[in-house]
């Protein structure tokens, strides 16, 4: 079945290495000891230390690379005390749905942003130092033990997201408070932006690239892509207005991607979409029934929430097929950059579905729009169609969850739910994109799977959908025109 993108399956993988996601080819690891680098030199760790190679060579400006453990925390002890009673609120407050401005903050106390900033940093170390020794133990374990170092490596993954969310943020702060570009907040900033709009991880990016611009980082060629930077992230988390002006800034000075450049025009259509779904949302909130379902990845855990209301034969198959246990296993076989990331297909090549078809639900009335991590159905690319159309009533099992606002998934696929928690392992998903030309010696990357999903909530009916005669590819027969 092809999908929202037209498919086809890298070559399998399998093998302890797969059941961690890791990359074929060997990746350089960072050493936080003194000694010898690291052995495991083929673990991604959700890509930080990626990340880490590069920011440790800037943070503080003198800092080698792998020496981010000397990082000096020399804080009061009154200080680091204080911001650790404030990271505890702030942990403790659900974070603000995005495309929800922020409430103006109180004065900031330097002293204790600067601990919670330092804490964060050491957390997310030895965060780091611990991914690293539970990859070892898998590697080095048996057959009885993989599963714990596994389910470890994971759960340490999705805190060291958390942590690394937390550094952002306090840096963030401390820069705005203190402009300046040379500053070792502006120089982890710069970093951490550029790494995580490349990887999808728009929440606070967008914050530190308006940080970075007003402390004056924009000089060099990648200072100048802070303004598309911060326009792609604040349009991937509703804040369209703000998006706007960034955008066409970028446009300005000669600095955005092609295909970014299109979100410009689509701003003021966005915004009243927006407002639609807001209310969507809200009487949801207020009902506070909805079905929940909880999709353990190799990467973590995402919680959706399905939208019944409007879809409701689409989320009856997504249950039934929850309840059966049809989706334990599979692959996210199609991950696109900044467009989508798919799944729900057992063949496991793109052409697989349940062997039956359902009704399209995206053209009623009250259809759902897409926005970031919004939960849709993937139909078959219509092969008579130039602009990326597809078959009707072509939906099985697979599905895909978008990374932003994609105005050409509206009303031509049904968006049936969306992500309430764990955007951080929707952006952490390796990205696999079948139809791009690999070079000679570049190894495929291996994908990541839907470990189990488990109904949390459901409303007191049954879920069994209506279907269609014949598998997905039936509608090609079935077609007006044919």
């Amino acid at each position: 079945m092809n999908g929202a993108a037209g498919v086809r399956q890298p070559r399998p993988s399998s093998g302890r290495n797969h059941r961690l996601g890791l990359n074929q080819g060997p990746l350089q690891s960072v050493s936080y000891y003194d000694h010898a680098p690291n052995p495991i030199d083929r673990m991604r760790h959700i890509n930080l230390q990626l990340f880490l190679r590069a920011a440790a060579s800037r943070v503080a400006g003198s800092l080698a690379v792998g020496a981010l453990a000397a990082l000096p925390l020399t804080l009061s002890p009154a200080a680091s005390a204080r911001a650790q009673e404030s990271a505890g609120a702030q942990e403790s407050a659900r974070a603000p749905e995005a495309g929800a401005e922020a409430a103006a903050e109180p004065t900031l106390d330097v002293e204790v942003e600067q601990a919670a900033y330092r804490d964060a940093i050491g957390a997310w170390r030895e965060t780091i130092g611990k991914m690293q020794e539970a990859a070892l133990r898998f590697h080095n374990g048996t057959e009885a033990t993989e599963e714990q170092y596994l389910t470890q490596y994971r759960e340490l993954s999705e805190q060291g997201r958390e942590e690394f969310d937390r550094a952002v943020r306090a840096a963030t702060r401390l820069l705005a408070h203190d402009p300046r570009r040379d500053s070792e907040y502006a120089e982890f900033l710069f970093a951490a932006a550029r790494y995580r709009f490349d990887r999808d991880w728009y929440e606070l990016t967008g914050e530190a690239a308006e940080a970075l611009i007003a402390a004056g980082m924009t000089e060099s060629a990648e200072e100048r892509r802070l303004h598309e930077i911060a326009g792609v992230s604040f349009w991937a988390t509703n804040r369209f207005e703000r998006a706007a002006e960034h955008l066409q800034k970028a446009i300005e000075i000669g600095f955005i991607d092609p295909k970014h450049r299109q979100l410009v025009d689509s701003v003021s259509d966005y915004q009243q979409r927006w407002e639609r779904e807001q209310q969507f949302r809200q009487e949801a909130r207020q009902r506070d029934d909805l079905p929940q379902v909880r999709i353990t990845t190799s990467r973590g855990d995402m919680v959706v929430e399905l939208f019944e209301d409007q879809a409701p034969n689409t989320v009856a198959n997504f249950i039934s097929l929850v309840e059966q246990g049809f989706y334990e296993g599979l692959t996210f076989h199609q991950v696109i950059a900044s467009q989508i990331a798919m799944s729900g297909d057992p063949a496991g090549d793109a052409s697989g579905s349940a062997g039956y078809r359902i009704a399209d639900e995206g053209e009623d009335e009250d259809a759902r729009d897409t926005f970031r991590g919004s939960l849709v159905m993937a139909k078959i690319a219509d092969p008579r169609s130039r602009t990326g159309q597809t078959l009707p009533n072509s939906a099985s099992s697979q599905f895909f969850f978008t990374f932003m606002p994609l105005p050409w998934v509206n009303r031509e696929h049904t968006v049936f739910g969306r992500v309430i928690d764990g955007a951080g392992t929707l952006a952490a998903l390796t990205r696999v994109d079948p139809t791009a030309k690999k070079e000679e010696e570049e190894h495929e990357a291996v994908p990541d799977r839907i470990l189990r999903m488990e109904v949390l909530r459901k409303r007191p009916h049954d879920y069994q959908p209506e279907v269609l005669e014949g598998p997905p590819a039936a509608a090609i027969s079935a077609a007006p025109g044919r």
